[in-house]
């Protein structure tokens, strides 16, 4: 699974860490385009790709079930919501990377 969060003002975690429910991740923010804005963040739950573009499927989950059952201390999974979704759209990940490079490319070609 990959977890995904931002705006985070701090990351109190590393890489690969194993984290428990109700741990501090972070400290919420204003980073990247959201410096603007009030402090929030965004969280996304997703399948791993291999490639490693940092736009790529942010949250194709609604975390939000997870995020409650782990408040209250239910050990729920999104693993079997994650696999149907990957038998239902297998090429998501080529997808998503050939339409992430298109826009980097488009948006190299309007700087130039």
């Amino acid at each position: 699974m990959r977890y995904y969060f931002s705006h985070l003002g701090r990351v109190k975690v590393h890489f690969g860490q194993r984290v428990e429910a109700g741990q501090w991740i972070g400290v919420m923010g204003s980073s990247g385009n959201a410096r603007r804005t009030l402090c929030h963040t965004h969280v996304g739950i997703s399948r791993i790709c291999p490639t490693a573009e940092e736009r790529l499927l942010q949250g194709e989950l609604w975390p939000w079930k997870y995020l409650d059952a782990w408040r209250s201390g239910e050990q729920l999974s999104p693993k079997k919501e994650k696999n149907a979704l990957v038998k239902k759209t297998p090429t998501a990940c080529n997808d998503a990377t050939a339409i992430s490079r298109a826009r980097v490319a488009n948006e190299r070609r309007n700087d130039g």
